[in-house]
């Protein structure tokens, strides 16, 4: 059996507003965390892949503002075979 390495957590002390960490505790139960720590991470773990969608999105958005109209008919073009060729390939 393969030995699974472990990543090596980082104590770290905080600081809340009493009301924000009256929220962590209820959100916690609420979604049945196993503990406030990985409460907090799964929470940090969303944020940053929102963030990195959003990031994406920005990419995609900035390539094809880039583009010229000849060049985003013709990847439309491109697109909608593609889409043709889904249901096809699922059979």
């Amino acid at each position: 059996m393969a030995s699974r390495k472990t990543k090596r957590k980082a104590r770290i002390t905080l600081s809340l507003d009493s009301d924000t960490a009256r929220f962590l505790k209820q959100f916690c139960v609420r979604t049945h965390a196993p503990s406030v720590s990985a409460c907090v991470e799964e929470m940090i773990a969303e944020r940053r892949r929102s963030l990195e969608v959003k990031s994406q999105n920005r990419q995609i958005r900035a390539y094809y503002d880039s583009i010229s109209d000849h060049e985003a008919q013709e990847e439309a073009a491109w697109g909608e075979l593609a889409e043709g060729e889904l249901p096809a390939a699922g059979q």
